[in-house]
C-alpha cells in the first residue's frame, strides 16, 4: 500500500518538480525500511532522512525507483548545510544518529550509479563496513564513523576534502583511489588507530597545507604508506615533510583492504586461516608482487609454506588483501 501511495504522490508532484524540485519529497519502501527521497533539479533522486522512520537491519538504497513506468535514478546522498544537495541541518541528512536504530542497524548498501555524497550525509552511523560505489565522484565530510576499520576512496574521486574523515577512531586502513589528485588540509582528524594508508595513484597527490595534521599520531613514522611499485622516491620527493614508513606494493597486488572476517597467522612454517565460510581463492605475494602460492580453500585450514623472517608479505583472500609480517 505504501508503494501505491508513493506512486500516486509522485505522479501529482511531478508537474511542479521541474521548478521546485527541492520541495518535493517522496517515500519508498525498501524491505523493512521506509526511504525518503528528494526529487532533484536534474530529475534524479537524492536520499534524505526520514523523520517518521528509524532505519533498522540491512538498509538497501536502490539504484533507481520505478514511477509510472519511468525509472528515476538515485544519484545522491543529501546532507546538512546549504551547499549543493544540502538539507539545512545535520538532522536532515541521509544517515545520522536521529534517523537510525543504533542497536538494530547492521549494514548500509549503496547502489552503483550514485555520484555524490554531501557533507554530513553520513554522520555518527554505527556500522563496521561501508562500500562506496565505484561511480561516486565526490565524498563530503563524514563525522564520527567510529566503527569503521577500513575505508576505500573510489577511483572516480579527485579530491579528499578538508575534514573528510572526522573522528574515525577505529579506522586502521585507508585506501586512496587512483583518481585522487588533491588531499586538503586536516583531511584526517582524530583517526587515532590509523596504521596503513594505501596510495594507489602513481603520481603523488598534491597536498594542501597539512592533510595529516591531527591524525592522532605524534610520529607519522608509525603509519605505513603503501605506494605503487617504483614510486617511493616520487612520494618522498613530493612530500619531504612527511616521514611515513614507505613500502612498495607489488605490481600484482591490488584492492588492498584488510578482510576483517578472515584471520591469518603464521606459525610452524604454515599459514593458518580461520573465518573461511565459502570457497575462497588464496594468494600469497612478496612485496615485489611475485607469487609465492595460489590455491582455493573451502574451510579453515593450514597451508604449509616456508617464509623468511623480518619480511612483509601480501596475503590475498578472495578480492581482499592484507599485510602479513613475519617476525
Amino acid at each position: 500500500m505504501k508503494n501505491i501511495l508513493f506512486l500516486l504522490a509522485i505522479a501529482c508532484c511531478l508537474g511542479a518538480a521541474t521548478t521546485q524540485a527541492q520541495d518535493t519529497y517522496l517515500k519508498y519502501q525498501s524491505g523493512d525500511n521506509e526511504l525518503r527521497f528528494r526529487l532533484l533539479d536534474d530529475g534524479t533522486l537524492g536520499l534524505v532522512s526520514n523523520p517518521d522512520h528509524l532505519y533498522t537491519g540491512d538498509v538497501v538504497v536502490p539504484a533507481a525507483v520505478m514511477i509510472d513506468n519511468t525509472a528515476y535514478k538515485v544519484t545522491a546522498l543529501c546532507g546538512g548545510g546549504e551547499e549543493i544537495y544540502g538539507e539545512g541541518s545535520d538532522a536532515s541528512s541521509a544517515f545520522n544518529s536521529t534517523s537510525i536504530n543504533s542497536e538494530g542497524i547492521t549494514s548500509i548498501s549503496l547502489p552503483e550509479g550514485l555520484l555524490y555524497i554531501a557533507n554530513s550525509a553520513l554522520h555518527t552511523v554505527p556500522i563496521k563496513e561501508l562500500k562506496i560505489p565505484s561511480t561516486v565522484q565526490h565524498i563530503g565530510q563524514m563525522f564520527s564513523m567510529n566503527e569503521l576499520k577500513s575505508f576505500t576512496v573510489p577511483d572516480g574521486v579527485e579530491t579528499i576534502i578538508s575534514y573528510n574523515f572526522y573522528i574515525f577512531r577505529n579506522l586502521e586502513s585507508l585506501t586512496v583511489g587512483t583518481g585522487v589528485k588533491t588531499i586538503q588540509r586536516h583531511a584526517l582528524v582524530n583517526c587515532n588507530s590509523l596504521k596503513r594508508i594505501y596510495f594507489m595513484p602513481e603520481v603523488p597527490p598534491t597536498l594542501i597545507q597539512d592533510p595529516f595534521d591531527q591524525i592522532g599520531f605524534w610520529d607519522l613514522a608509525d603509519v605505513t604508506a603503501y605506494v605503487p611499485a617504483g614510486c617511493i622516491e616520487a612520494y618522498k620527493n613530493a612530500w619531504p615533510d612527511f616521514e611515513f614508513t614507505y613500502v612498495e606494493m607489488g605490481a600484482g597486488v591490488d584492492n588492498v583492504n584488510a578482510d576483517e572476517s578472515i584471520q591469518a597467522r603464521y606459525a610452524d612454517n604454515a599459514i593458518h586461516l580461520s573465518g573461511i565460510t565459502r570457497s575462497t581463492a588464496v594468494g600469497l605475494y612478496d612485496i615485489l608482487g611475485r607469487t609465492i602460492l595460489n590455491r582455493t580453500v573451502d574451510a579453515d585450514c593450514s597451508i604449509p609454506v616456508e617464509l623468511r623472517s623480518n619480511q612483509i608479505y601480501i596475503l590475498k583472500t578472495g578480492n581482499k588483501c592484507t599485510k602479513l609480517i613475519i617476525k
